[in-house]
């Protein structure tokens, strides 16, 4: 009896240990992942935080490229004109119409300037308010024509987060038109169901080839927005068959 009871207990030993050399291994194991997640969320907030400071850079060097090639030769222009006319040369009525319609081509490219940075006043304008107030300004540029359908049947539902994300990926997208698409036509369509919204931009531009072409800070921001708010971002182009973004945010 003794023999089989020394036995058990030397089992019962054995297990115990080779349980606790288990629970090290495991230990060991899940420390050594929670360091790695740990090293790739630093490599993550450090790569975005370099993703947020070269777009703002990029913004403020195209702002800068705006205000040179539109507004302050538009004003220049102006500048010479009310000179000729201090000068005495030209016909006063024809210079002054001429500087008239060019100091409002300049409010026109400030105040859409101006829009196309600026944030709506979120808890104070809907969701479609504020989207057309975005292609009103775009339009204003005269660049290319806009065609838009929107159709949203309760803002209630519709959280600050998925008002900000939907409006900023249609400012990105539609920045991104103007700079480099070359487009004469641009669809917009904003459609809300029960369970979610959907945004859909397609313009008639010169397009691009997506197998050789790197996703840019554009395109990468409004991916992660809409992921970030547990959405798809698809993006479809062609060289010569313009371009087409289509993001859906689900809602409750």
């Amino acid at each position: 009896m003794g023999a089989i009871i020394l036995g058990l207990i030397y089992q019962n030993y054995r297990r115990s240990k080779r349980s606790l050399a288990t629970m090290t291994i495991l230990n060991e194991e899940i420390k050594r992942q929670k360091e790695a997640l740990e090293v790739e969320t630093r490599q993550r907030q450090r790569m975005v935080t370099e993703a947020v400071i070269k777009a703002q850079e990029n913004e403020r060097s195209s702002i800068g490229l705006e205000l040179h090639d539109n507004v302050n030769q538009v004003l220049t222009t102006v500048k010479l004109q009310n000179e000729m006319l201090l000068d005495g040369f030209g016909d006063s009525k024809t210079i002054l119409k001429k500087s008239s319609q060019y100091l409002q081509e300049c409010i026109n490219e400030i105040r859409s300037l101006s829009r196309r940075l600026s944030a709506p006043t979120l808890g104070k304008i809907r969701l479609e308010d504020s989207v057309k107030d975005l292609i009103e300004s775009i339009s204003l540029t005269n660049k290319f024509l806009i065609r838009s359908e929107i159709a949203i049947t309760n803002n209630n539902n519709i959280t600050p987060d998925t008002h900000l994300a939907l409006y900023r990926i249609l400012q990105e997208q539609m920045n991104n038109v103007l700079k480099h698409a070359a487009a004469t036509e641009v669809k917009i369509q904003l459609v809300q169901s029960h369970k979610a919204l959907q945004l859909t931009i397609v313009d008639n531009g010169q397009g691009f080839d997506m197998a050789t072409k790197r996703a840019g800070i554009g395109i990468t921001n409004m991916k992660t927005r809409a992921e970030n708010l547990h959405g798809s971002f698809e993006i479809k182009s062609a060289p010569g068959e313009g371009c087409s973004i289509q993001v859906v945010i689900p809602i409750e």
